[in-house]
């Protein structure tokens, strides 16, 4: 959601990371209906996550700063629009873990002893 701004802006954002310690990237559909690509750091600060960095694809600005606060997925950003007004971003992320997909397989193959999955061994016949 877009907090004092007057433009009407595109609120779901479909994001892709890597994270490397505590260096992150990504991409992902921003406010302006565009992709963006970013580099940057994920550092705690307190009891926050606080992500920094340099971010593309803004009408505004090409590449534009970047900071987002998070805690428990929801977060905050600031923003702007080239007339001067100043906002926020608030939202909450849902995460989907692409490793948690591999998981479900190899549960239903132990409750179904007739499927053999990637990665098992099949000697229970």
């Amino acid at each position: 959601m877009h907090i004092g701004l007057e433009n009407d802006y595109n609120n779901v954002h479909p994001h892709a990371r890597c994270t490397v310690d505590n260096y992150i990237g990504g991409i992902y559909y921003n406010s302006e209906e565009t992709t963006s690509v970013y580099l940057g750091r994920k550092n705690k600060v307190s009891r926050f996550n606080v992500e920094y960095g340099l971010v593309t694809g803004y009408s505004g600005m090409d590449p534009a700063p970047m900071i987002r606060i998070e805690k428990n997925g929801f977060f905050v950003a600031p923003s702007y629009e080239t007339d001067g007004n100043a906002g926020v971003v608030v939202g909450i992320e849902l995460k989907l873990n692409p490793w948690q997909l591999v998981k479900i397989p190899y549960i239903w193959g132990r409750m179904n002893k007739h499927t053999t999955y990637i990665g098992e061994r099949n000697d229970r016949h």
